[in-house]
């Protein structure tokens, strides 16, 4: 009851766009290759133009030093809500048989976890790592799209664009979420505020700070996944995991 008048709007409403993206792919070669992949592309560009669109003209968007001086706002209620919805959703339709299934858990758990305790006190380093978030798929998921489509209509221009929207990624990547973020903890830990606190007087800053350093790890993990994946790609390995692989044979 509460999950439905709280999140079941949003569901309702990403289902619907998912079965129009699955009823336009009923035909089309690439059917169950590139519908998550074309959803998920447009879920990060929605929350990036908001993101920007609410707090593109701010100053402390660009400066961690000035993510202290958190105001709640419209803006930030909106956002805050409707991101932290957005993961619940999404943790609700995990799937136990998903690929890399507890690692997405543990990455949901604490992206609702950070948001949620940052909202009244740290909102400003919520919305920075949230923004950072969603500009790296901007790169990676258009990629993996050009990679279904080359695959099954073979354009080998499409082949390029995946190599060169994937190339483009991994740097970002780097900067936004292991670089960004990094800069962001060690700031915090050099802070005069983080001499002061203790679980007693401040324990959602305290929590909200192991949080974004399991945030930070999780980046990591995914970090050495790419550039594996990467090395694959320039060695001449094949990149398609098994369950591709065997969809391209039966195809075939």
């Amino acid at each position: 009851m509460i999950y439905d008048l709280l999140f079941g709007f949003y569901e309702k409403t990403t289902n619907f766009i998912k079965d129009k993206i699955n009823k336009y792919f009923e035909t089309k070669p690439e059917k169950g290759l590139v519908e998550k992949n074309v959803f998920l592309f447009g879920e990060h560009l929605f929350f990036f133009t908001l993101g920007i669109c609410c707090f593109g003209n701010e100053s402390w968007l660009y400066d961690i030093t000035m993510m202290w001086d958190s105001k709640i706002s419209f803006s930030v209620c909106l956002y805050y809500y409707l991101y932290i919805t957005r993961y619940v959703v999404q943790t609700k339709q995990l799937l136990p048989d998903d690929k890399e299934y507890y690692t997405y858990l543990a990455h949901h758990v604490s992206t609702i976890s950070l948001l949620s305790l940052s909202f009244f006190r740290q909102s400003r380093i919520g919305i920075i790592i949230a923004i950072l978030h969603d500009v790296v798929d901007l790169f990676l998921l258009p990629a993996k799209i050009c990679h279904r489509y080359y695959e099954t209509r073979e354009l080998e221009i499409l082949n390029y664009l995946s190599y060169l929207m994937f190339i483009v990624f991994v740097p970002i990547y780097f900067y936004t979420r292991i670089y960004i973020n990094g800069a962001i903890v060690l700031y915090l830990y050099e802070s005069k505020f983080y001499s002061l606190i203790t679980f007693s007087n401040h324990p959602d800053f305290v929590i909200c700070f192991y949080f974004l350093h399991l945030n930070w790890l999780i980046q990591m993990i995914w970090q050495i996944m790419i550039v594996k994946f990467l090395y694959s790609i320039t060695t001449g390995q094949d990149a398609i995991d098994e369950k591709d692989q065997a969809y391209f044979k039966k195809k075939n």
